[in-house]
């Protein structure tokens, strides 16, 4: 499945993250900050 998820740096937002890459599906994130970022997966792709 895809995903998109906005305010993926906050409390919420990064669990959700967390929990969908944990069930392999497909994630984009829209943050404000790029380097807020603390998760990394194996097929990131930043673009």
């Amino acid at each position: 499945m895809n995903i998109l998820i906005l305010g993926a740096t906050g409390r919420v937002g990064s669990q959700i993250v967390t929990y969908a890459l944990h069930d392999r599906h497909h994630v984009t994130v829209l943050v404000r900050t790029p380097e807020k970022i603390q998760i990394k997966n194996d097929k990131q792709n930043k673009e």
